[in-house]
């Protein structure tokens, strides 16, 4: 599996929704870094689902092999914005952290 990081970051971050719809009811709540990720998930099996399909033949339309390439390519662009908004989302909860922390000491 090439992508096993984040796969397994889904898997955690479903844990906390799952946690989250039940203690709510619904998905409003839910961070937008984990509708990315869950849709990242859905899409990966999608993938490799086809690609493996397209590995095991030797006669693959082109079409196919098209629809591969561009799913590998968006696959790969949605896992930069996932990596992206976690960092955004961990750089802004860090500057908050600090300006408290920069409070507290006055």
């Amino acid at each position: 599996m090439k992508y096993p990081s984040i796969l397994k970051a889904v898997d955690d971050l479903s844990i906390a929704r799952d946690v989250e719809t039940a203690s709510t009811g619904s998905h409003s709540g839910v961070r937008p870094i984990l509708r990315k990720a869950l849709e990242f998930k859905q899409y990966w099996e999608q993938y490799s689902k086809l690609h493996a399909g397209v590995s095991l033949n030797k006669d693959v339309s082109p079409a196919k092999k098209q629809t591969l390439q561009a799913m590998h390519q968006w696959l790969e662009k949605m896992k930069k914005e996932i990596w992206d908004d976690e960092e955004e989302s961990i750089g802004a909860s860090s500057e908050r952290s600090d300006r408290t922390l920069k409070t507290e000491d006055r």
